[in-house]
């Protein structure tokens, strides 16, 4: 269950890309900047866990189910990455990823009115601040960045 939290935490923390940049220069660590829907202390995970519990547990036990017997997953896609509009779909999924390393990928729905629109936009940032403590960005990002023209 920790490592559900902990990844739980990770995901709706940092698919936002409100906090991203094209510049170059790297930023030690991105704090939250919407916590409308998002966890910042680890006892509003176990709010959200438990809520999701008692009103969705049949939705819940039926994905968990049937993911149960899969091999851990390699893919997974979320609805959105605010939990509150995810329910279920987060505990379900992400307590069968399997993985050291996480690539997310997410939306920016304001990327028309910076210029980014239909780019792909790197954060700079060295490390996320989570309700468990801090998340480091893997190398592999930054030799994605220097690949790319």
């Amino acid at each position: 269950m920790r490592t559900l939290k902990f990844i739980f935490t990770f995901m709706a923390g940092i698919i936002a890309l409100s906090g991203c940049s094209s510049g170059s220069h790297r930023i030690e660590e991105r704090q939250p900047v919407d916590t409308t829907g998002f966890a910042q202390y680890n006892w509003q995970v176990d709010s959200v866990l438990a809520r999701i519990e008692r009103l969705q547990p049949d939705s819940l036990a039926a994905a968990s189910a049937r993911l149960a017997d899969t091999a851990p997953l390699r893919v997974a896609v979320s609805p959105h990455d605010d939990y509150s509009y995810v329910g279920y779909l987060y505990p379900a999924l992400l307590q069968n990823v399997k993985s050291e390393v996480v690539i997310l990928f997410g939306v920016g729905h304001k990327a028309k009115q910076f210029g980014l629109e239909d780019k792909i936009v790197f954060g700079t940032y060295r490390r996320w601040k989570s309700p468990q403590g801090t998340v480091n960005v893997s190398a592999l990002q930054e030799s994605l960045m220097e690949k790319l023209p």
